[in-house]
């Protein structure tokens, strides 16, 4: 079962009433929206091949999540049930890509992107026969995690290895390119 996630947190406009007489209503401030698209790329097999290229648009300093991921279920223990019947004791581990960012103004005209990578992988799994009947499962789990601080100008790409190396001698790489989103009111 694959499953790809698009999560994000909704956010308040805030209400500055302080400059206001008691009159007037209070002005809202718009928020600063950016349009962040992203790339996943591997170029293991010697030949560039995409394999995530979502877009999201995203208020500043909200945290969005994408989730590309695998569920795989492992039996790692079981427990009588009666008789001969024996309950299998269930985990489900994640395998895969989840991409954790935000986008914060700088002033200057640049955007700090600040993106959290988290890759579990399921590198071995051991089976051990427990009875007669009953065999568990002994999933081995390594997570590659890395968090980047960039600042980027408005669509200059931003490329993240995804395998420990460096960006450019990476075979498995993210590419990001965030754009602030300008109200047409000003």
């Amino acid at each position: 079962m694959k499953r790809i996630i698009f999560a994000a947190a909704t956010l308040a406009l805030l209400v500055v009433g302080t400059a206001c007489q008691a009159d007037e209503p209070a002005a809202l401030v718009e928020p600063r929206q950016f349009d962040v698209e992203f790339r996943i790329i591997d170029a293991s097999s010697g030949k560039q091949q995409v394999q995530l290229c979502p877009k999201v648009t995203v208020f500043e300093h909200q945290r969005v999540s994408i989730v590309d991921q695998v569920q795989r279920p492992f039996v790692i223990a079981a427990s009588p049930a009666g008789g001969n019947a024996q309950q299998p004791h269930i985990v489900v581990l994640p395998e895969g890509l989840a991409i954790d960012l935000a986008c914060h103004a700088n002033g200057t005209g640049s955007v700090t992107l600040d993106v959290t990578i988290e890759q579990p992988k399921i590198v071995d799994v051991d089976e051990v026969k427990v009875d007669a009947q009953t065999t568990v499962q002994q999933p081995r789990v390594e997570i590659a995690k890395s968090r980047h601080f960039a600042i980027c100008k408005s669509g200059q790409p931003l490329t993240i290895a995804l395998d420990g190396r460096k960006a450019d001698k990476s075979k498995r790489w993210a590419e990001f390119v965030v754009r602030e989103i300008h109200s047409e009111s000003n």
